[in-house]
């Protein structure tokens, strides 16, 4: 009677054992080791400066950031504290910073992650929204986030659950649970 029941138990591990084999992935052939290549950067810069120009020479956005790792297979740069500076007719008007940040296939597409802070530049009473993520297109020169977002002024300060903004309209839209102070300037 012991003997069945070791056997019916060794048994049924062994089919354990198989279908975990099977199912758990060991089977497939994913490295278990570090030393695949696939997931190191195919190159990286450090202390890295660059400017953006349009047809006309004048700069578009200007770029430093401490390193930029490119992952060739995912077509995806990591930016390590970038600092990022759109321009308008001639003039920085939004600087964009963040501990981390990776660039889209085109580089029109960057995602700021972890402390991201965007300020407006050109204007008597700028702007600054401060966030833990925030997608930037460079192209349609919007903002975008879906994290909790406080947006202040010098006057005052408004706080939602994600926010759409189009830099070039000068418009924002605050989504979700908003909240905000206004104080009026002294005359």
């Amino acid at each position: 009677m012991r003997i069945r029941n070791a056997l019916s138990l060794t048994g049924g591990l062994a089919v354990l054992c198989i279908a975990g084999y099977y199912w758990g992935g060991i089977s497939q052939k994913t490295a278990l080791t570090t030393n695949d290549a696939s997931h190191l950067p195919d190159y990286q810069i450090i202390r890295l400066t660059g400017i953006q120009v349009n047809e006309q020479g004048l700069p578009e956005r200007t770029f430093k950031a401490d390193t930029l790792s490119h992952y060739n297979e995912q077509d995806l740069s990591i930016i390590k504290q970038p600092v990022i500076i759109l321009y308008q007719q001639q003039q920085a008007a939004w600087q964009l910073t963040a501990q981390q940040a990776s660039l889209s296939k085109d580089n029109t597409i960057v995602a700021l992650q972890h402390e991201v802070l965007a300020k407006q530049l050109n204007r008597p009473l700028p702007l600054q929204f401060s966030t833990q993520s925030l997608t930037a297109n460079q192209k349609t020169q919007t903002l975008q986030t879906d994290s909790p977002v406080t947006v202040s002024t010098p006057q005052g300060q408004i706080s939602s659950l994600a926010l759409q903004a189009d830099m070039q309209q000068g418009t924002v839209q605050f989504i979700g649970q908003v909240r905000g102070t206004y104080v009026l300037s002294p005359r």
